[in-house]
């Protein structure tokens, strides 16, 4: 390394003019050191490390300014650097001086802080069928892995991890086909870094899954009395089951599920991977006087102009089913928003019954009973319904 001492222009200017005037009476000189660092090796890691300087002469003295780096001449032009382990997340940077007579160089030795880190590593769902996936991954620290079951006694051995080549690697074994879904915590500790994941396996269905012929189970009936009382409907009304299909209808989005006592539509949610029913008009007769409506939970109504209840226009919730864990591909589930409906003196109230409730609504008179199909015999009412797959 050379070290010039540089004379700024304008006073070089300056000198010259004053030179001119008084018989060159002043004189610059380029000052050029001899002693030179021809070449440097270290690693700027936070582990501790050794390097190396090397200089164009003998005969000079070594010493440094951080107590965590050390330095010897090890031979005639070999400088020994010793750097010490950076126990913390900051950089740091130190100085080796290289003094021979007047001449001076300093070398700046810098070094990394800890580094413990996964890049993108949040909550993951791994595929039913297995999977192995990879993080870049960093741990200066040692670091300790700890898988933490969802439930007490559960195994943990279905995951597995690894690091190798700067790569956390994590392994899912294949989901038993008697096992809906599983979870866990992977949790990571290196120095001061911690991360804590949830980490699961579960059938996440595609809308081509959903297409079938299922098993429904439901309640075929409400007793609205009882419950507005209070008591649990699943007491007052028989438990039965029916076979109903669910095809395409519009692809990717929709679906018609048929068996019941008229058609009608399923919505398709595919970031949910959900199946939705909302409160639809599903057949209009006479004219457009006389429709056929199906309510989610029964929770339309309105009241009209002389303050009298009425049932027959809904208002456009719906429930979404989900695949039950823990019930591998067949069992479709659905939450249900609570049910509001009248008491025996025509009050409005809340009752703990949900379901699916095919109403006819009569334009200008109000509502017309429950709809059970043409010819009387359909599934008209279905509270507290699920559906598994044949």
């Amino acid at each position: 390394m050379k070290t010039i001492n540089i004379i700024i222009k304008s006073v070089l200017i300056l000198g010259v003019a004053l030179g001119l005037a008084s018989c060159n009476k002043y004189k610059y000189e380029e000052v050029v050191q001899s002693f030179k660092v021809l070449e440097t090796n270290y690693s700027n890691s936070s582990k501790a490390s050794e390097g190396s300087i090397r200089v164009n002469q003998e005969g000079f003295s070594v010493a440094t300014d951080g107590d965590w780096l050390q330095a010897e001449v090890s031979e005639a032009t070999l400088v020994k650097v010793l750097i010490s382990e950076n126990a913390n997340a900051e950089a740091r940077t130190a100085n080796v001086i290289l003094k021979k007579g007047e001449e001076v160089q300093r070398v700046p030795i810098m070094q990394m802080g800890i580094e413990n880190y996964v890049i993108d590593l949040g909550d993951l769902n791994f595929k039913i069928e297995g999977e192995v996936r990879e993080f870049s991954a960093k741990f200066d620290d040692k670091a300790v892995f700890t898988l933490v079951p969802e439930k007490a006694g559960e195994p943990t051995d279905w995951l597995s991890y690894e690091l190798k080549d700067g790569k956390l690697i994590l392994t899912a074994a294949a989901l038993p086909q008697d096992i809906g879904a599983r979870s866990l915590d992977l949790m990571i500790e290196a120095g001061a870094y911690t991360k804590t994941i949830k980490v699961s396996q579960k059938f996440l269905p595609s809308y081509e899954d959903v297409l079938g012929t299922y098993t429904i189970d439901y309640y075929a009936g409400v007793n609205y009395d009882k419950a507005f009382e209070g008591l649990d409907p699943k007491t007052v009304v028989p438990r039965s089951q029916a076979e109903v299909v669910i095809t395409e209808k519009e692809k990717g989005k929709s679906f018609t599920l048929t068996g019941l006592a008229y058609p009608c539509t399923l919505l398709w949610d595919e970031k949910e991977h959900a199946v939705s029913v909302p409160t639809q008009d599903v057949l209009e007769v006479e004219k457009g006087k006389k429709y056929i409506t199906l309510s989610v939970s029964g929770n339309g109504y309105k009241k009209v102009e002389d303050g009298k209840v009425d049932w027959g226009f809904y208002d456009g919730s719906e429930m979404k089913g989900f695949w039950k864990e823990g019930t591998s591909k067949a069992h479709l589930r659905f939450d249900f928003p609570p049910c509001k409906g009248l008491d025996g003196k025509g009050n409005i109230k809340t009752a703990e019954v949900h379901g699916l409730f095919f109403w006819i609504y009569i334009k200008d008179k109000g509502w017309g009973g429950s709809y059970k199909g043409d010819d009387g015999k359909g599934i008209g009412i279905l509270s507290d319904f699920f559906l598994v797959k044949k």
